[in-house]
């Protein structure tokens, strides 16, 4: 036989494209001028406004989305935890020297409150972030006076330096939720740099980050009241640890932004670091508006396919209401074909419950198949909820009964490997088979029995958290002998985190 793929999670199969994410916004804009002025607040349906004084900044704040789904498809109440790391994360070393002696001249500096406790929310009033954020804003003009004739062409520089701090906490997250913070300047300011640099962090065990920030520039500025000249060296340092999850920072057209990336665990709280550079070549552009944004992308849910497949666990808690929340948002996805089972925590899809949900436009499976149509060819699929007994929720066999339970479910009278016209192309179970996907060893032996029997093209499998990944195995004597050695071992329940994951994206 061919290969054999086998991977945790959501499938999403044939054409699939560039992930564009999902944007909902909270603004905040404040101005940076060479006298203090006031600006009007404004508001919209999607945006938060808020409007600061002073240098000559302008600050605004957009948070984005793109569905309003609680991703918890992971959540295993019933499985040993493997929680993000709890232990303090404090600089190593921060030094700031940004500002310069008393007397120097054409220098500025403010404090912008950015936001204090803002709330971050999608359409449905589900709570992405919550933010925190100031910034200390520098302003330098250097190498000649601001009312200098020519001062672009003499070499004068004027330079904007902006130290972000602040605490933010992550809500509940999107297939692959990305947490950004922007500054947004006009065409006459020009980003020199995001700090730390995207790419710059080094990895520790424990999957947590190291980033530094080391930031110096020796400026000529004035003093006397422009009449004498000296060297100011501006030092910025600032050395810290992203606990789960990594950082970005990047020039981008008419700004910069920094980011909150890959996190591998929900509901975290951070502190916010970051160091942002501009320079300006006319002091006649001032005052200039700055907005600064605070934005929640979820980049997974721009995964394009015709079929998505989830394996269950839709909720936590397993309510009607729960379920409708995510039944809503898989009907939302582009694909053709949304097909879903449940999972442990899905006590709400028994079939004595089900009833009150609207699944309308989905293919929920429970110990049952379907065939789809997709660009010209038929897929047969087959999705069943069980796993082994641990704890008290749906959907599960005592652990002595897994040959009986799946003899019956997946059996060659129904599926037959040789056989095109009872060929199985897509299995899907809540639980993973044994040594497979399962985190070493907490899968279900008979499990793995029954795929030998019918040798689908993929099995898709969700429960055990730390087990994600992709596996593509061969039908042969070798893979079997391996499996054996590895189903003598015998391990009761499973590992749980709060990690979040992306989706697994695949042709079949």
């Amino acid at each position: 036989m061919g290969p054999f793929a086998l991977c945790r999670t959501i499938l999403s199969t044939y054409k699939y494209g560039r992930r564009t994410p999902t944007t909902i916004q909270q603004l905040n804009s404040h101005q940076i001028a060479p006298s203090i002025q006031k600006m009007p607040a404004s508001s919209c349906n999607c945006k938060l406004e808020h409007v600061c004084a002073a240098l000559t900044t302008t600050t605004h704040t957009v948070h984005t989305v793109h569905h309003h789904h609680h991703y918890h498809h992971y959540d295993e109440r019933d499985e040993g935890r493997d929680a993000p790391s709890t232990r303090a994360v404090t600089a190593r070393a921060f030094v700031n020297r940004l500002t310069p002696p008393i007397t120097t001249s054409f220098f500025h500096k403010e404090t912008i409150n950015i936001f204090d406790g803002v709330e971050i929310s999608d359409s449905a009033s589900q709570l992405l972030e919550t933010v925190t954020w100031r910034t200390e804003v520098y302003k330098y003009v250097t190498r000649f006076r601001p009312d200098e004739p020519n001062f672009e062409g003499k070499g004068g520089e004027i330079f904007i330096i902006m130290a972000h701090t602040g605490t933010a906490k992550m809500g509940r997250p999107f297939l692959l939720p990305e947490y950004v913070k922007a500054v947004r300047v006009p065409s006459s300011i020009i980003p020199m740099g995001q700090y730390p640099e995207t790419g710059s962090g080094q990895q520790k065990p424990g999957d947590d980050w190291d980033y530094s920030i080391n930031y110096t520039n020796t400026m000529p500025m004035f003093s006397n009241g422009g009449n004498n000249i000296f060297d100011f060296d501006a030092v910025y340092q600032n050395d810290f640890v992203r606990s789960k999850f990594q950082q970005t920072g990047d020039a981008v057209s008419g700004g910069v932004e920094f980011a909150a990336v890959n996190p591998r665990a929900i509901n975290t709280s951070y502190a916010i670091h970051g160091l942002s550079v501009f320079k300006c070549l006319d002091p006649s552009a001032f005052p200039v508006k700055i907005t600064f944004e605070a934005i929640v992308n979820d980049m997974g849910s721009g995964v394009r396919g015709d079929v998505f497949v989830h394996a269950g666990d839709l909720t936590h808690s397993g309510s009607a209401e729960e379920l409708q929340k995510t039944l809503d948002w898989l009907r939302s996805l582009p694909h053709q074909h949304k097909v879903f089972i449940a999972g442990n925590h899905d006590a709400g899809l028994a079939e004595n419950q089900r009833s009150a949900l609207d699944m309308s436009g989905l293919i929920y499976l429970c110990d049952e198949g379907v065939d789809i149509h997709v660009r010209g060819r038929a897929l047969r699929i087959y999705g069943s909820p069980w796993t082994p007994k641990h704890g008290n929720f749906a959907f599960q066999y005592p652990r002595d009964a897994g040959q009986a339970q799946w003899s019956k479910l997946v059996s060659e009278s129904t599926f037959s490997a040789s056989e095109p016209k009872r060929r199985l192309d897509v299995l899907i179970t809540h639980g993973p088979p044994k040594g497979h996907v399962d985190h070493s060893g907490y899968g279900c032996d008979a499990l793995l029995d029954a795929i030998w029997r019918v040798k689908p093209k993929v099995m898709i499998c969700g429960h055990i958290h730390a087990g994600r990944g992709m596996e593509v195995l061969e039908w042969d004597e070798g893979q079997r002998f391996w499996e054996k050695v590895v189903t003598a071992r015998n391990i009761v329940g499973g590992a749980r985190d709060d990690i979040v994951r992306p989706a697994v994206v695949l042709d079949v």
